[in-house]
Order: structure tokens, then sequence, then C-alpha cells
């Protein structure tokens, strides 16, 4: 069933519009109780997740708490990650191999340190596995294929079932230019930063229940709080030697310009590790190119609704990362 959403009044959260039930309708119907994540404590095997059996903040949470874990809360799946690091890039040069090897690599790596390995790789899935993930880099060519002026983002993630298995693709646009003095570590980095920001999206997508009544933004508070986590990670994990850049405020000022939800209050913002002021001189910066924000909303709009058709699981939309109209 389709419904309108709306975006509550001053005091509600800013990253959810509810339902507009009508009144001589049915009412709502009872959602089932999600599950809660079990924390088992077992280094090899510390979490129990169910796919599509739990709350969005508790697997925002779940990311937050792994991604966290420093020296002695280092679990098997930390070490593993530093192991096959060292296995792929054990000294300077670690971005000299062809894009798709970089993100074929660093894919389980992510998903070791950030993810608990929770992410099944679909190329390496059991038989019958009914869930999994593929990574595919793609040109500009590919991008417009998906959609008419695709080559606006930098990453995608697009989920599609058949019976009861799901596949969940990460679209990550190759940024090279060819040019002589491009810095192609900066640009690997950055691409990287697209990876996990998807990443975030596809563990989502895989392990929260649904809400049938709410319309959340996709990088909502729960989202920012996990990105913010990884970016923290990326830093802190001396062994990774990466600063990921995951386009927190960027997605945030998309969601609130182009798809009408509400500017975080300040104290939103603060939870968020957003800075308040610096982020509302961005939004008052990006609204002086209403007329730019509305044609390429035009042209979103046209590619999820293509996306959308694609199968009744499509749940992300694209947004364009990085390439925000901002001063």
């Amino acid at each position: 069933m389709s419904y309108t959403f709306e975006t509550t009044g001053a005091g509600g959260p800013w990253d959810k519009k509810y339902a507009v039930l009508d009144p001589m309708g049915p009412g709502m119907r009872i959602d089932d109780f999600p599950d809660p994540i079990t924390y088992t404590n077992h280094p090899a095997s510390p979490y129990i997740l169910r796919p599509e059996r739990h709350k969005l903040a508790d697997v925002a949470e779940f990311v937050v708490q792994h991604a966290s874990r420093r020296g002695s809360n280092l679990t098997f799946h930390h070490i593993q990650a530093r192991n096959s690091l060292a296995q792929y890039a054990p000294g300077p040069g670690r971005f000299d191999n062809d894009p798709r090897e970089v993100l074929k690599s660093y894919f389980p790596i992510f998903n070791m340190a950030f993810f608990g390995g929770q992410l099944v790789d679909w190329s390496k899935a059991p038989d019958r596995c009914a869930y999994g993930i593929k990574v595919e880099l793609i040109d500009r060519a590919r991008a417009r294929q998906l959609g008419p002026e695709a080559y606006d983002f930098v990453g995608i993630t697009n989920t599609k079932g058949v019976g009861d298995v799901r596949v969940t693709t990460i679209y990550i646009l190759d940024r090279r230019t060819g040019a002589e003095d491009e810095d192609y570590e900066a640009i690997m980095t950055h691409m990287l930063g697209s990876l996990a920001h998807e990443m975030i999206h596809a563990m989502i997508d895989m392990y929260k229940m649904d809400e049938e009544y709410v319309d959340r933004a996709s990088h909502c508070t729960a989202w920012q709080l996990a990105a913010r986590a990884i970016e923290m990670a990326s830093v802190e994990f001396d062994w990774l030697n990466l600063k990921l850049d995951l386009g927190r405020e960027d997605s945030l000022l998309v969601e609130t310009t182009v798809w009408g939800y509400k500017f975080p209050r300040e104290d939103e913002l603060q939870v968020m590790g957003l800075n308040p002021i610096e982020s509302r001189l961005r939004l008052l910066s990006s609204n002086g190119h209403e007329a730019l924000v509305k044609e390429k909303a035009a042209s979103w709009k046209e590619i999820n609704d293509q996306l959308s058709h694609l199968t009744s699981y499509s749940r992300h939309r694209v947004y364009p990362l990085r390439t925000f109209p901002l001063p």
C-alpha cells in the first residue's frame, strides 16, 4: 500500500516522515516486534544478527560498537582485517592495482574491521544463501545505463530480490580522469570512502526490519552515527592508514534540500557530530543554488523511479555525494 508522508512538527525528529492515513481506512497494522541483536562476548563469534529482524537504531549501534573497539577489545574480525591488509598491501604502492582489485580487496577488510563480518560476499556465499553483497566499479557510460544524468553520483546501493534470495549491488563510480597530475591515491581513498558509505546502507538494508508507516531519511541520525564511527576508526586504526570521508554533511544537505526532510535542530546536529554553525551556513549557501538543485532533483527522481521498477526490494535513493553544489 502506498501512503503520503509528511514531516513532523517543530519538536519531532528531523529524519522521519509519517504516513497520512485515510480517516475512513482500516487504521494502522501492528508491525512485528523486532529482535534484539545478541552480543555473545565470544572473540570468534561475538554477535548474532538475523536478516530483516532488527531496529534500525540497533543495527547502527552494532556498527558503532564494533568499529569503536580498541586495544584489548579488538575481536577476531579486527585481527583478520589487519592480517588481510598486511598481506594485500605490505608497504607503499597499496593502490597500484586496478581499482576493481582495490575495491575487491578492501571490501572484506572493511567488512571485518567495521561490520563484524556480517556482510556476505555474494561471490563467496554458500549455496542457497538468501542474502549477499556484490561490488561493481562502473564508468560514466555504465552509470548512464542506470538512469539519465546518473554520472552525478559516486555510489549507489541497490537491492533486488527473486523469491527468497536478495542480492545487494554496490555501484562505485570510477573517479579517475586520466589527467597527468591526477592524485591516484587521493582518488582511491575517495572511492574507498564511498565504498564504506554504501556498505552501511547494505548493512541496514540486510538487517533492518521494515517500518511501514515511516519514511526515514536514508542518511538519518542512525546512519550518521555509524558513518562517524567508521571515519574515526579509519584514523585511529593506525594499521589501516586511511582517513575515510563518508560524505556525511553533504548527504544530510541533500536529505533536507532535495528530499524535504527538516533541517536538524542544533542538539540533533551535535548528536551526529556535525558543527551546527557550519552546517547551517552550508545550508544557506546551498539554497542560493535553488534552480540548479531543482534541476538535479528532477534527474535523480527519474533515476530512482527507474531503479524502483527493477524490483520491489529497491529501497535506496541515489545521492550525488560530494558533488552537491556548494561554494
